[in-house]
């Protein structure tokens, strides 16, 4: 993947030994005196990175990040995954999308995500989202920046949320804002929300709702009402579990419109499986009344 066989190194001329030989003079002299940081900012001006590192990592945390960047922008290309990593050493990580470096992140981002994955740092995590980010804004690849927000813990969100990024898994919502859902999207969204309950019984996608009550309404065109009222009675458990004003006026308006075609086909009888009396989606009516904030 990119990177992986490219030159990692930027090439330099071959060094002035007289030179090299005259800084480290420099270098001892500054230290005799106790000037540790003229010492340091001597040896980083003359890319003695080993000295430089060193006498940092005796001074204090700012310094020895910032000698660690230096290093980091000074001797490796830029997008590498080497130098993605050195940088994120160095808690520079924001660096990564200045205007002339971003570009060759992408290039090669599914290397850089595999190096910040392995190599966990503090705070990487918003690296990813940014990574995700950036192949979004300037590749137009959500699938992409999906996996990336996934990987950096991003949560999935309503649609009209400032934050969203993600409304349903792989699809792009800020392309088609009106027509960006598909059974395949909601399937894709449902096992990852499967995924979190494997660690956690209890994980909800509450966001995910809405689009499940629609995959419910084409189970029922389809003429699948037995499957429907099944997926229906996922939806109202998991409806139980939303806090309140998380449910829309919208998603209970939809719930009894689909009701209602499902007494139609059904004859007005409630699923043999269901354990609840009455009509299941009455039930889940009563659910979506106490989760909307009244107006």
């Amino acid at each position: 993947g990119g990177g992986a066989g490219a030159d990692l190194m930027i090439n330099r001329a071959a060094g002035n030994e007289a030179a090299t030989q005259s800084a480290l003079n420099e270098m001892q002299e500054l230290l005799l005196q106790g000037k540790r940081e003229e010492a340091c900012q001597k040896a980083v001006e003359n890319e003695l990175w080993a000295p430089a590192l060193l006498l940092s990592s005796y001074m204090n945390i700012e310094t020895y990040t910032r000698v660690m960047g230096e290093f980091a922008k000074s001797s490796f290309r830029v997008g590498s995954p080497l130098g993605t990593l050195y940088m994120l050493f160095a808690g520079q990580g924001t660096h990564l999308f200045d205007q002339d470096s971003v570009e060759y992140l992408t290039d090669s981002w599914q290397s850089n995500l595999c190096v910040i994955l392995n190599n966990r740092t503090p705070n990487d995590n918003s690296t990813i989202l940014g990574i995700g980010d950036a192949l979004w804004q300037l590749r137009s690849d959500a699938e992409a920046a999906h996996l990336c927000y996934v990987l950096s813990g991003h949560e999935i969100e309503h649609i009209d949320s400032q934050t969203c990024r993600i409304a349903l898994l792989g699809a792009d919502h800020r392309a088609h804002p009106h027509n960006f859902w598909s059974p395949a999207a909601i399937q894709r969204t449902e096992l990852l929300e499967y995924s979190k309950r494997m660690k956690n019984h209890k994980a909800l996608l509450a966001a995910l709702l809405p689009y499940k009550l629609a995959h419910a309404q084409l189970l029922v065109e389809l003429g699948h009402q037995q499957k429907a009222m099944r997926y229906l009675e996922h939806i109202l458990e998991a409806a139980r579990g939303c806090k309140a004003g998380t449910i829309s006026q919208r998603m209970q308006y939809e719930a009894e419109m689909l009701e209602l075609r499902l007494r139609t086909h059904m004859g007005g009888k409630a699923s043999s499986s269901s354990s609840l009396s009455g009509s299941l989606l009455g039930g889940l009516r009563k659910v979506l009344d106490s989760a909307v904030t009244s107006a």
